[in-house]
């Protein structure tokens, strides 16, 4: 389950990284064009306009980094609860293979996916229980 979980967060990861670059190079182009217009027609002077334009430029780069940082945490709670799913199903299935307990119980607490395939799953130990027993 490391692998999966490494390999599902590392994706997820570098997804929210590249639109997180993606957005801030899109709207540093853009305030970097409206600040020099709007400034401009206000008769600042050059050290002026590059004062002002660097102060938006940090307050992007905050939003940017907030924005990140926010999708990390979503991400980590996401990823903690698929694998808790994915950990049950596992342990259901060793518990049945391994000690032959057709009476184990599994409990599917955050995504319905995993909870339809555990009923399934049951279904399917449950006639090969019967079958044992013949």
């Amino acid at each position: 389950m490391k692998k999966l979980e490494k390999d599902i967060f590392f994706k997820v990861f570098l997804l929210i990284v590249g639109v997180a670059i993606l957005f801030y190079l899109v709207t540093y182009s853009y305030f970097k064009y409206f600040t020099i217009e709007v400034l401009a027609n206000k008769n600042l002077s050059s050290t002026q306009i590059i004062n002002e334009f660097n102060s938006i430029s940090i307050e992007l780069a905050l939003v940017t980094i907030v924005l990140v940082g926010i999708l990390f945490i979503l991400l980590k709670k996401t990823t903690k609860k698929i694998l808790d799913d994915l950990n049950e199903l596992n342990h259901y299935v060793e518990d049945i293979s391994q000690n032959k307990n057709y009476d184990a119980v599994i409990h599917i607490k955050n995504y319905i996916e995993f909870l339809q395939i555990s009923i399934q799953l049951k279904n399917i130990i449950k006639r090969v229980y019967k079958k044992d027993k013949k």
